[in-house]
C-alpha cells in the first residue's frame, strides 16, 4: 500500500513539474494616455489625449510566452489617409511601436528597431525594480506593485542637454509565474498585468494559456547595440538634423 501512495505521489510531483513546464500564454493589453492632471483645464490638450485614446482602443498589443522566453508586439490598425500620423503618433507613445523579443537562458531582452533599411537590435539592461506590498485585484488577479525609472543620460552624451526621465510603475501577480510584461519589462516574480511608462499605461484585457508548451518568436538575426550605445546615436542624428533640441 505504501508503495502505491509513493509511487502515485512520484506521478503526481512528475505532471506538476512537466505541467509547469510547459507553461505557455498570451496576454492582450490596451495602451491609453494618462492625462496631465495640471493641464485637463486646456481644451486642445484634453481633445489630444481623448482623440489618441479613441485611436488607441483599436491597437491591440500581444505579450507571448512560455516558462523561457516572450515576445511583444501590437497589431497594427487599418488606417485611412487621413488619420495614418495619428496612428503613427499612437503608436509611437509610451514605446509600443516596435517588438520586443526576451529570453531568460539567454538573459537578454531586446528591442526591433527599423531605422531606413537597416535594422537594429537594441539590447536593454535589466530594471532596478523596488517591489512593494502594495496590492490591488486585476482581472481577478492579487496584483503587487513594484517601480523604476528609465534614464536617458542625454547629459552624458552632449553638453547642455538635459536627461530623460520615465517613471515606471508595475503591476504583477505571481498567480501566473513567469517573468514577463510589456516593453522590456523582465525578471519580477510574476506576469505583469499593468505598467505605467511615463505619461502611458498599458492595461492587461485578456489571458489565455495554452495546455501545451508553446514555441515564442526567436530573437531575429541582426545588428545588436546596446540601449545607451542606440540613444547615442539618436541624439547625434537628432542634433545634426534640427540643432539643440
Amino acid at each position: 500500500m505504501l508503495k502505491k501512495i509513493v509511487l502515485l505521489l512520484f506521478i503526481l510531483l512528475v505532471y506538476v513539474v512537466k505541467a509547469q513546464n510547459n507553461f505557455s500564454g498570451k496576454v492582450t493589453y490596451t495602451k491609453a494616455i494618462i492625462a496631465n492632471s495640471e493641464k485637463v483645464g486646456e481644451a486642445k490638450y484634453v481633445s489630444y489625449v481623448n482623440a489618441m485614446n479613441e485611436i488607441l482602443r483599436n491597437i491591440p498589443y500581444v505579450l507571448e510566452f512560455n516558462k523561457e522566453a516572450s515576445y511583444f508586439y501590437h497589431i497594427k490598425p487599418m488606417a485611412s489617409d487621413l488619420n495614418k500620423k495619428m496612428v503613427s503618433k499612437a503608436e509611437l507613445l509610451g514605446k509600443g511601436k516596435n517588438q520586443f523579443y526576451t529570453n531568460l537562458q539567454t538573459n537578454t531582452t531586446v528591442e526591433e528597431v527599423n531605422r531606413g533599411s537597416e535594422k537594429l537590435l537594441v539590447s536593454y539592461p535589466k530594471y532596478n525594480f523596488k517591489l512593494t506590498t502594495e496590492t490591488k485585484s486585476i482581472g481577478g488577479y492579487k496584483c503587487y506593485k513594484a517601480t523604476s525609472q528609465e534614464v536617458v543620460e542625454f547629459s552624458k552624451i552632449k553638453k547642455g542637454y538635459q536627461d530623460k526621465v520615465n517613471d515606471i510603475v508595475v503591476w504583477y501577480t505571481n498567480e501566473v509565474p513567469v517573468s514577463f510584461g510589456p516593453l522590456s519589462v523582465a525578471g519580477l516574480p510574476g506576469l505583469v498585468l499593468e505598467m505605467q511608462y511615463g505619461s502611458t499605461v498599458y492595461t492587461a484585457t485578456k489571458i489565455e494559456f495554452k495546455k501545451k508548451n508553446v514555441a515564442i518568436q526567436e530573437i531575429p538575426e541582426g545588428k545588436i547595440i546596446s540601449k545607451k550605445e542606440y540613444d547615442t546615436q539618436m541624439v547625434k542624428s537628432l542634433s545634426d538634423a534640427f540643432g539643440d533640441f
